[in-house]
């Protein structure tokens, strides 16, 4: 298998190859996840939205997370040096919706499952009363039980691609086959994770300098607030136009290696990826 250097270099490169389109891929992702996220936080302040004010905006959610499938699809088109367009995630949403739809909402399941005892910690956390000694040690077990979330995010990452790619795989297989692609590449993936944060460092040098300015400056709340928005605007700008796209290729590249991997390696029979029932069974 290729070292993550190998795979980041070729996703840079492929990713140049096409860096209009794809810019444009990640660019409607973001814009359509923001406008849903703003329409469903204003309709659900609503005094007579009630129920459906609840509604809408979980289904926007699910809506964007099947168009954030779409789009990891075709980042592994263009990390295959394969010709996309900006709207081939939307030209996509009609193939097989109600699998993709079905399998983000596992996925969702299965995020909210492991995610829940830390979640509790928090909120017993946030509601204790204790001594300093108590609250450390609290907090330290708080981030303990994180752990094993993180590590299910990251058995559960490839789902999306396979989601994408293999049409005939079922959503609960997606997520089997996922876990037994990551099975041993799982440290191998949290580094390239954390290869990113120099670049997101970068990312939000504009937030560092506006802290530096109003340190410095007896500024007012009007003239805080405008260098906060220019910083965030700088950070959109750079996130999507060269780290998200960066990320996305990556990423791609990485399930299209475990793929490879796990067929040369015996551990997956390639018949799997065309819907054929897993050879090993792999509890969630």
């Amino acid at each position: 298998m290729k070292s993550r250097r190998e795979i980041k270099r070729e996703a840079k490169q492929a990713f140049a190859e096409q860096r209009g389109s794809a810019i444009f891929v990640l660019f409607w992702l973001i814009l359509i996840n923001g406008v849903l996220s703003w329409i469903g936080s204003r309709i659900s302040l609503l005094p007579a939205a009630g129920f459906v004010g609840r509604i809408i905006p979980l289904a926007g959610m699910l809506v964007t997370g099947v168009l954030a499938i779409n789009t990891a699809g075709t980042f592994v088109k263009i990390y295959k040096k394969e010709s996309i367009r900006a709207r081939d995630p939307f030209s996509d949403m009609a193939v097989n919706f109600p699998r993709k739809f079905g399998g983000f909402c596992w996925l969702l399941l299965w995020y909210f499952l492991w995610s829940l005892p830390y979640m509790v910690a928090v909120i017993m956390l946030s509601g204790a009363t204790l001594g300093s000694g108590g609250f450390y040690a609290a907090l330290f077990f708080t981030i303990v039980l994180l752990i094993p979330a993180i590590i299910k995010a990251i058995s559960y990452s490839m789902a999306q691609y396979i989601l994408a790619g293999c049409l005939n795989v079922t959503a609960v297989n997606a997520l089997r086959l996922s876990i037994r692609m990551t099975n041993g590449y799982k440290g191998k993936l949290f580094v390239l994770a954390l290869s990113f944060i120099g670049w997101g460092a970068l990312g939000i040098l504009p937030f560092v300098l506006t802290g530096i300015v109003a340190g410095l400056n007896d500024i007012g709340d009007a003239a805080l607030s405008l260098l906060i928005n220019f910083g965030s605007l700088l950070f959109a700008i750079f996130y999507t136009v060269y780290l998200g796209p960066y990320i996305f290729s990556a990423y791609a590249g990485f399930y299209i290696e475990l793929r490879k991997e796990a067929i040369a390696t015996g551990k997956i029979d390639p018949a799997e990826f065309d819907g054929a029932p897993p050879s090993i069974p792999s509890a969630e």
